[in-house]
């Protein structure tokens, strides 16, 4: 498992003379700016995640030189590793490359990286899962840039599926890296070989999905999802805590009462000895249950013919009442008319 250190750069070597970094504003900048770049050196880098792998992988095009130069690699699953984790691998591969190229002294050499979290974590050098490559990345751009003093790297984010085909074939080749093909242990840098350290942010990741799996099935044993399943089958629930977002905060809180059926009424309130007991104020020897102050009580027949007329055929059905957008506001307003509710 990867060490994440509070700072892994003294502030004076935070700066790396002739290295440049540059995010255009839109996707067809970007696009335009490497159609108009002549530099004697361009590198495109991806990482992948595809069918439950991690890939990285690297393409080095020379001004004035036909053939290509790639290099890829598998970190491993998608458990253990992160797309971001890919795109830095890419990069690590990308200097590789470029530190194999011979007259190369006064030269200016571009990174393509379609990832903006890379390029800004890269400049920026913060704590974060993945530092260990970045530690690596950078100590290689500054031996490369020390070596040669005259040259100048530049690295731009490009926008992805850009039609570009340098950052094409980075692409295509890093979705095969994530698939198991990657090149030879031997081809690679040396920090790259061998098992590469677990990320946590992905072993985070794996955790809540598997406590989320582990969730699900204890709710939908429990008693409490069968009641629910009466009222709403969309669990989670998404769509009904999207609407509930936009009530006031007393509205909702209704709203998540009546689903839970935690009411606040004599019934559920006798329960706790809250009152001498359950009976509707208004009716003989009835339960003041939610059901019955919604379709039987008689004391709130006005009440309930506003709800009709707004609502038609709705108006009797709690499950239509509580999913259906334009009758949540019918039902509050019911609620609020009946007086039972003014101390929530």
């Amino acid at each position: 498992i990867e060490t994440i250190k509070p700072a892994h750069f003294r502030p004076a070597r935070q700066h790396i003379p002739r290295l440049h970094f540059k995010i255009s504003e839109t996707r067809e900048v970007s696009i335009q700016a490497e159609r108009e770049n002549d530099a004697e050196v361009k590198i495109a880098t991806d990482g992948s995640g595809y069918e439950g792998g991690i890939g990285g992988a690297a393409i080095l095009k020379r001004r004035g030189r036909n053939a290509l130069k790639s290099l890829k690699l598998h970190l491993g699953p998608d458990t253990q590793h992160t797309v971001f984790n890919g795109e830095e691998v890419g990069m690590g591969l990308g200097l590789h490359l470029l530190m194999k190229e011979e007259g190369m002294d006064g030269k200016n050499v571009l990174f393509y990286i379609d990832s903006q979290a890379l390029v800004q974590a890269l400049e920026t050098k913060r704590t974060k899962s993945g530092q260990w490559y970045l530690r690596s990345i950078t100590n290689r751009l500054r031996d490369w840039l020390s070596k040669h003093r005259a040259s100048t790297i530049t690295i731009y984010w490009i926008s992805a599926h850009s039609e570009v085909e340098l950052n094409e074939l980075a692409d295509e080749a890093a979705k095969e890296a994530a698939q198991g093909r990657g090149s030879s242990q031997r081809e690679l840098p040396g920090f790259l070989r061998g098992v590469l350290p677990a990320a946590i942010s992905a072993i985070k990741q794996k955790h809540a999905q598997e406590l989320k799996q582990e969730w699900k099935v204890k709710w939908t044993n429990s008693d409490r999802y069968k009641r629910m399943t009466a009222i709403d089958t969309d669990f989670p629930y998404h769509k009904f805590f999207e609407r509930a977002s936009k009530l006031s905060r007393r509205r909702a809180s209704l709203l998540f009462q009546i689903r839970i059926n935690h009411v606040p009424l004599n019934q559920y309130l006798f329960r706790f000895k809250k009152r001498e007991d359950g009976w509707c104020p208004h009716c003989t020897r009835r339960a003041e249950t939610f059901r019955h102050l919604l379709i039987e009580c008689q004391a709130y027949r006005r009440e309930r013919s506003i709800l009709r007329r707004e609502t038609g055929r709705h108006a009797g059905s709690l499950k239509d009442l509580l999913l259906k957008e334009k009758m949540i506001d019918s039902l509050v307003r019911f609620l609020i008319l009946t007086n039972r509710f003014d101390h929530i």
